[in-house]
């Protein structure tokens, strides 16, 4: 798997000309601050997130306000010890 660092102040081009010239998916692993960026830049077509059964009272909200009305769940798979996995796709909002 072939990996790219994003240079902050052009995060939108990069992932833009990545989908442009790539056949692949795009991952993102662990940052919220990336998914702020590219939401609003239309550059996500799907959310895949790893649920743990453990609560934490801080942190930085993975989608922005308003973004998550604007999700359709695709699928979920229990992966046992109470971990879900679930997709979601981008609808219109």
């Amino acid at each position: 798997m072939e990996q790219h660092h994003l240079h902050r102040r052009r995060r939108d081009f990069e992932v833009r000309t990545l989908k442009s010239e790539g056949d692949g998916d795009i991952l993102v692993y662990g940052s919220a601050g990336l998914v702020h960026d590219l939401l609003p830049a239309g550059l996500v077509d799907a959310i895949h997130l790893m649920i743990y059964p453990v609560a934490l009272g801080r942190g930085t909200r993975l989608l922005p306000d308003g973004w998550s009305s604007r999700l359709k769940l695709d699928s979920i798979t229990e992966l046992g010890t109470g971990i879900l996995s679930v997709r979601y796709r981008l609808g219109a909002g």
